[in-house]
């Protein structure tokens, strides 16, 4: 038998990682998460201004209902698309709040929101598709379609225009090539919440094009009067043949690590995110679904009133606070938000400037030039953890978050005010 030779001069090839894993880029809010762990283990001081994380506890409702699931021994694989009674719970969630009809094989259960649009996004984009987004955006729109082989495009807001969509701004980043939309209302990282007239506008002009709409909506019910949440479904002007709503537990619920998200619309395009799924992850957790369940149905009952009842006042104060503290601090520019949990800071005021202490050895001296410089002054230097600007697409700003409890917020944000002061 003739010997086969292999060609030993591919050996460092075959080491190599991929094309794809070298595109993207970690997630900015997780590796700043990480560093401010790893400085707190350390023992320094650090407060985390950075996390998207609610400090309350998970509603009752859902925590007995996840505890009931591993008493009943529910710990099996569901149906990849998630459980019958939770799919049909959503169903119900957008009848009775969004008078729309969607059917079980129209709803997709995942590990999680962000999964739910990562499989949207691989089942809707190839190359040569692009994706337009608006800036600041959420740090895992780019890598999410970077994954999907296609182009973002990116349509910038301002904090001069309150961070709100320029709907002839949209029209000029249309091309042939447009295939997807993504609408993120109320925003992270600006906490702007579109208007009505945009969203209809918007609808319209994708209608008319075939464009999808991905509505990402997973801070829904986190909107500071006199503002309110219009999704696209609310919209006469939308074509629901071309519109996938995302949305999951984790903001609202305070369920971030029971990882439940999902994703409804057209059968096709849900029956094709599900196959990837049914690859990847298979179904979400048996008993976080049974959670997620529970926390619907208590909707229903009323059980979860008092727990929402209590969280838009406790997080207006801590918006109220960030404001009076960051907003007279000289050289920052802000805008109080109208929902989410997050204020952008303009910190471009302190670029170019000595900020009077010895910065990290990365930053290359005492002067500040972008963002990530100012990010890092303030948790190596000032001991707050905020996220830079650049994750998001922005690069004048940082993203703080006021999701944990009061007393750090003040803290924090006196520590950025009086550590700027010096």
């Amino acid at each position: 038998m003739e010997t086969k030779t292999i060609d030993t001069s591919k050996r460092e090839k075959r080491g190599q990682l991929s094309e794809l894993a070298n595109k993207i880029s970690p997630s900015k809010t997780m590796q700043i998460g990480a560093l401010a762990t790893s400085l707190r283990l350390a023992g320094k001081d650090i407060i985390a201004l950075s996390a998207g994380e609610l400090a309350c506890d998970t509603p009752d409702s859902a925590k007995r209902a996840g505890a009931n699931a591993i008493d009943n021994n529910q710990t099996r694989y569901t149906l990849n698309t998630g459980t019958t009674e939770l799919r049909q719970a959503i169903c119900d969630k957008y009848k009775r709040e969004h008078n729309s009809d969607y059917a079980l094989n129209q709803v997709l259960v995942s590990a999680g929101a962000k999964q739910s649009l990562f499989n949207i996004l691989l089942s809707l984009c190839g190359a040569g598709d692009e994706v337009i987004t608006f800036s600041p955006y959420w740090v895992s729109y780019p890598e999410q379609i970077v994954a999907a082989g296609a182009k973002m495009v990116v349509v910038e807001t301002t904090i001069d225009d309150g961070f709100q969509i320029n709907i002839e701004s949209f029209k000029a980043a249309i091309t042939d090539a447009t295939k997807v939309v993504i609408l993120n209302t109320p925003s992270n990282p600006t906490g702007a919440v579109y208007p009505k007239e945009s969203i209809d506008s918007l609808c319209e002009i994708c209608s008319e094009l075939g464009i999808w709409i991905l509505s990402d909506e997973i801070y829904e019910r986190i909107v500071y009067p006199p503002n309110t949440h219009y999704s696209p479904l609310d919209s006469n002007k939308v074509d629901v043949d071309r519109l996938i709503v995302v949305n999951g537990f984790s903001k609202t619920y305070a369920m971030t690590g029971w990882r439940v998200g999902y994703a409804l619309g057209p059968v096709a395009v849900i029956g094709g995110a599900a196959r990837l799924q049914s690859h990847s992850t298979s179904n979400a957790s048996s008993i976080s679904q049974a959670a997620a369940l529970g926390a619907l149905e208590a909707d229903v009952t009323g059980e979860n009133e008092p727990f929402f009842a209590a969280l838009i006042p406790d997080l207006l104060e801590k918006r109220a606070l960030v404001s009076k503290i960051l907003g007279s601090t000289p050289h920052l520019k802000i805008l109080e938000p109208s929902g989410a949990y997050y204020t952008m800071i303009d910190v471009s005021g302190l670029f170019g400037r000595n900020l009077g202490r010895k910065l990290g050895k990365n930053l290359g001296g005492k002067t500040v030039n972008n963002a990530t410089d100012v990010c890092m002054f303030f948790i190596e230097e000032l001991g707050v953890a905020t996220t830079p600007g650049e994750a998001f697409g922005a690069g004048n700003y940082l993203r703080l978050s006021f999701s944990t409890n009061k007393d750090l917020v003040e803290k924090g944000c006196l520590r950025i005010k009086e550590g700027l002061a010096q």
